[in-house]
């Protein structure tokens, strides 16, 4: 609420944008040359005094945002004419914006007549000067049309100033802006973006009040005396008007000076163009918020289907959906609904942007499930702040023994051939002829062949078991001879028989062996930890062992080094 003062100076903040477009509490605003109005902006009007709060819409990234300031009061004087009050400002500038972000929004209230009090307008005007009942009061500044952030720094965005107040009798208030018009009281100076108006000085009388920030200085004041027009409502309000004392003893009025009247602002958060200072206008005080929104707009509220055949689909009807908006639609569903939603089939061309000024299409075609009378409704949703009231669908199901006859098929294609049938009975046979004379006796015929073999005999008992097969380790140290005055280097071997299982114990953590014959592994090896940092070395199956010699190959890593140990081993 800004009644008396405006809080805080404003402070830099990212999130409001926005475009400027259109007319502002009746101040106009033309388009760039060349610029066509082909579509519509959404705006909001707040126009009686007061305070109010703005949430920026789903999808708008700027606003724009116009607002007129409280014009001074008329100060009391002969015929009711004292010195006019001066006019508000318009202002208007652009802002960036961000989606659910919060506004406060105060709009001024213009000044009071002085012979009515001369009260400040709401906004931060101030009084005129009326102190007894013998004087003649000043008109009350006009106060200052405020919108800021919703936060608790309440950072300004905008302001327009009020005018100042009308002295008694003559000095006419100033115009936001603008110092107040000087009679016999001096007139009040005007507010700026840093300082307040300095009071005017009266004339053997009191002085004005000096304005401040978001206040207008009230009117001087005495007895028997014109009183001083109030300053008007600001960024920085203007200062009051000075009181003129000059015909106090003769009971006259006096003529008071006028108030100053308040600055306007604009924060520096404001796109650089088109941010405008209107000025002085002859507006009522107002705030307007206007930015670039979609909006859906349907060729007809409700679709009448006739009369189809229970399971057959009646013809399509079409729906036009047009974007009469400023900003891209986004249809972003459409729902059936009502009593027989199943009835409906609905063929959505709208599911790409749709540009402002421009429209898409949805067919919509009735396929009843059951007889007698259908209806349902089609709501259609989008990213317009509005969207359109649902459209009403209706349609009968008639019966299907009412629906006329379809077309004979085509005859169907020759069947194939049947089965042939069974075989009929066979004749008699005939008689056999009688035989003929026997032919004189051959020869002896050659001899036949053998008979077959007899079956094969019982087998005889198993043998007895052979001895169990060993392993024979053979070990071969080097040694050296002497024989004929030279030494000759030669091996000296020993073998030792093993039987049960072959175990290797190394002290080594790492430790590998192999049993190999000609280069193709037999075995490999398996390590199995048997406590006090020892492994046991145990040799799995790769190929079935046959009688021979083999070499048994250790392995072990001392302090990164590989050491191997080579054995023969014999298998019987």
């Amino acid at each position: 609420m800004i009644d008396s003062r405006l809080g805080v100076l404003p402070c830099r903040r990212h999130g409001l944008r926005g475009a400027l477009f259109g007319l502002v509490s009746g101040v106009a605003l033309a388009l760039a040359p060349g610029a066509v109005a082909a579509t519509v902006d959404t705006s909001t009007s707040y126009n009686a005094p007061g305070n109010y709060s703005f949430t920026v819409p789903a999808g708008v990234t700027q606003l724009t945002i116009g607002a007129v300031g409280g014009a001074g009061g008329l100060g009391c004087g002969t015929f009711l004419s004292g010195g006019s009050g001066g006019r508000g400002a318009g202002v208007v500038a652009t802002f960036p914006a961000t989606p659910g972000e919060q506004l406060s929004i105060s709009v001024a209230g213009n000044g009071g007549y002085g012979c009515e009090g001369g009260a400040g307008g709401i906004g931060g005007g101030g009084n005129g000067g009326s102190a007894t009942n013998l004087s003649c009061p000043g008109g009350g500044g006009g106060g200052a049309s405020v919108v800021s952030l919703a936060t608790w720094t309440r950072s300004v965005l905008l302001v327009a100033g009020g005018g100042g107040g009308g002295g008694c009798t003559s000095g006419a208030g100033g115009d936001a802006g603008s110092v107040g018009q000087t009679s016999n009281g001096a007139g009040g100076g005007a507010g700026t973006t840093t300082a307040g108006g300095s009071g005017g000085l009266g004339l053997g009388s009191s002085d004005g009040v000096p304005g401040d920030l978001g206040v207008g200085g009230s009117g001087g004041t005495c007895s028997y005396c014109g009183d001083g027009g109030g300053g008007g409502g600001g960024y920085y309000g203007g200062g009051g008007g000075g009181a003129d004392s000059s015909k106090a003893q003769s009971g006259g009025g006096g003529a008071g000076g006028g108030g100053g009247g308040g600055s306007s602002f604009i924060s520096s958060l404001a796109l650089s163009n088109p941010a405008s200072f209107v000025g002085p206008t002859s507006a009522s005080p107002s705030v307007d918020i206007t930015y670039a929104a979609p909006s859906a707009a349907l060729s007809s509220g409700s679709l009448a289907f006739g009369t189809v055949t229970q399971g057959a689909t009646g013809s399509a009807q079409v729906l036009t959906v047009t974007n009469n908006g400023s900003a891209t639609l986004n249809v972003t569903g459409v729902l059936l609904g009502g009593k027989n939603p199943d009835d409906y089939l609905v063929d959505n061309r709208c599911q790409q942007a749709v540009a402002a000024g421009s429209s898409c299409q949805i067919g919509v075609r009735f396929a009843p499930q059951t007889t007698g009378a259908s209806s349902a409704t089609l709501t259609l949703l989008t990213n317009a702040p509005a969207n359109p009231a649902p459209v009403n669908l209706s349609g009968t199901g008639g019966s299907m023994a009412q629906g006329p006859a379809g077309p004979q098929g085509p005859t169907g294609a020759t069947g194939a051939t049947g089965a042939t049938g069974p075989q009929g009975p066979q004749g008699n046979t005939g008689a056999t002829g009688a035989a003929g004379p026997q032919g004189p006796k051959g020869n002896t015929g050659a001899t036949g062949p053998a008979g077959p073999q007899g079956a094969t005999g019982p087998q005889g008992p198993a043998g007895p078991q052979g001895p169990a097969g060993g392993i024979e380790l053979v070990t071969c140290t080097p040694t050296t001879g002497h024989a004929h005055r030279r030494n000759h280097r030669a091996q000296r071997c020993s073998t030792r028989l093993v039987t049960g299982t072959v175990k290797f114990i190394t002290t080594g953590m790492t430790a590998r062996a192999t049993l190999t014959r000609q280069g193709v592994s037999y075995r490999t090896s398996a390590r199995v930890r048997t406590g006090d940092h020892q492994l046991s070395i145990l040799l799995h199956n790769r190929r079935r062992l046959a009688r021979g010699r083999y070499t048994l190959t250790l392995r072990t890593n001392h302090q990164h080094h590989w050491q191997a140990r080579r054995l023969l081993v014999t298998i019987r």
